[in-house]
């Protein structure tokens, strides 16, 4: 299971849950994923399963719930640098990369 937020200023808040992984046929099992979410307006959230074989997976009472700062935070977060942000948005630059002859 995994959870990720991408919000302003470059941060990136998320969990892949590493160090744990189902395995064959299990139980129902309580599983949390615990996040710092922004007080800005606009946050991507994205969440889902990551999944290797065949098989099922099946999800009961899914539900996003604030708590409190007393309660640790499970995944970490990360400032991006200045590659990851846009370039020649008003496509004035000439230069054109990987252009096929």
């Amino acid at each position: 299971m995994f959870m990720s937020i991408k919000h302003g200023y470059g941060y990136q808040s998320y969990d892949y849950m590493p160090e744990y992984r189902i395995k064959g046929q299990t139980d129902w099992q309580k599983l949390s994923i615990v996040l710092d979410i922004p007080s800005e307006p606009n946050a991507e959230i994205l969440f889902g399963v990551m999944f290797k074989g065949q098989g099922e997976v099946y999800f009961d009472e899914f539900k996003f719930e604030e708590v409190g700062y007393d309660i640790d935070v499970t995944g970490e977060t990360k400032i991006r640098g200045n590659q990851g942000r846009p370039s020649n948005l008003s496509f004035e630059s000439s230069v054109v990369k990987n252009q096929p002859n």
